[in-house]
């Protein structure tokens, strides 16, 4: 197989006007690369990211695609990783303007006669026919192009970041793609799972404060989304204190694999955990507890002022001094959630790994400190 050859084909096909065709060379590339050689492997994808910088976004999308299902199948991912950062971002910037013309098209089509289902695209809050697109396309093709394809694009830079956490390291600090990221927001799924992605704590300290014992812990996070993964990791990380507060033990061998990425991304088994998790702004300063009612945090699937849901993000944590902090309750603390969490057996990204690293008790002064920072803190 020559595969310079073979992937001009595929550029050239997925410029064109037939769906079908591109899918079928691109599913017959594919497999060949699966079968080919670590070596061809490894040559591909260097190949391949030196092509998705493609000058049409949906051409690069799908070669990034291509080359995110090779990383599947064993090549390095640093290349791809790299690789994609760029034209993403173009194709983000492309496609914000593309939803401010879709907003200027909206009234002059919203008194038509609707058209058929199948002939209607919902973007972001806006229901727009086919031929609205089209005419949006007639004053910038581009932008279009560049919209739709994010559907495409998302699939493969989160599999590349995932397995390459440096290069997730780097996105995560580029300014510029987290505010292209969100000028597009959730009008498209892909930008959704792109802003995750970016939320993911890499070796980022973390202070949990728990009140009912005046005990403090510090602890590294590595590789963990939400905070539904914590908790799993939590249960073994600070099991003795949480035996102490009579929470529930220690996640099973097999939850504790998937929440680490070395199991399966999904299995069937759960955790119910007996503890809940506050933000240091839900602290009652008069009784040093947490109290539900009195922070409202923001999680993507929406907001709440009791302890923090299973997808909370823990990476958006507001500071206090520099650190994230987190308080934990047990079962039965009055003025605090009282159910318990049954938490699935699955992580957001089946490639990344994650760890709490250098779990510790911190020592008499350094608790006081923390404890009296979050005091002074919700009383300002």
């Amino acid at each position: 197989m020559n595969l310079g050859t073979e992937l001009k084909h595929l550029e050239a096909v997925l410029a064109g006007p037939d769906p079908e065709k591109a899918s079928d060379v691109l599913s017959g590339l594919f497999d060949s690369l699966c079968n080919a050689s670590e070596t061809e492997r490894e040559d591909a994808i260097i190949d391949i990211a030196s092509r998705v910088g493609h000058e049409d976004p949906h051409v690069g999308a799908h070669l990034a695609l291509l080359g995110g299902a090779v990383l599947e199948a064993g090549a390095p991912a640093r290349p791809l990783a790299r690789a994609v950062r760029e034209p993403l971002l173009r194709a983000l910037k492309k496609a914000s303007l593309f939803l401010s013309l879709a907003q200027k098209f909206a009234p002059l089509v919203q008194d038509s006669a609707p058209p058929d289902e199948a002939d209607v695209f919902e973007i972001g809050d806006l229901r727009l026919p086919r031929s609205a697109l089209d005419s949006i396309a007639r004053v910038d093709w581009l932008a279009v192009r560049s919209f739709f394809s994010l559907a495409v694009w998302y699939r493969p830079v989160v599999a590349a970041w995932s397995m390459d956490v440096e290069t997730l390291r780097e996105a995560e600090a580029d300014t510029a793609l987290r505010s292209a990221i969100e000028a597009v927001g959730r009008a498209s799924e892909g930008t959704y799972w792109l802003a995750t992605l970016l939320e993911t704590t890499i070796d980022v300290p973390l202070v949990i404060l728990v009140p009912e014992i005046r005990e403090a812990y510090s602890v590294t996070l590595r590789g963990v989304v939400d905070n539904g993964q914590l908790s799993v990791l939590l249960s073994e990380a600070l099991a003795e204190p949480l035996a102490r507060l009579g929470a529930s033990g220690v996640a099973g061998a097999d939850m504790l694999d998937v929440m680490r990425g070395e199991g399966p991304q999904k299995i069937g088994a759960s955790y119910t955990a007996a503890f809940h998790l506050y933000p240091w702004q839900a602290m009652d300063p008069a009784k040093m507890l947490p109290q539900d009612h009195r922070f409202e945090w923001h999680a993507p699937g929406g907001t709440g002022d009791h302890s923090l849901p299973p997808d909370f993000l823990p990476n958006t944590l507001p500071p206090l001094r520099g650190m994230r902090v987190l308080l934990l309750v047990g079962p039965a603390v009055e003025g605090c959630s009282q159910f318990s969490r049954v938490l699935a057996g699955c992580r957001t990204f089946g490639s990344l790994r994650a760890e709490i690293k250098g779990a510790r008790k911190l020592g008499p002064d350094d608790t006081t400190r923390w404890f009296e920072a979050v005091r002074t803190g919700v009383s300002a």
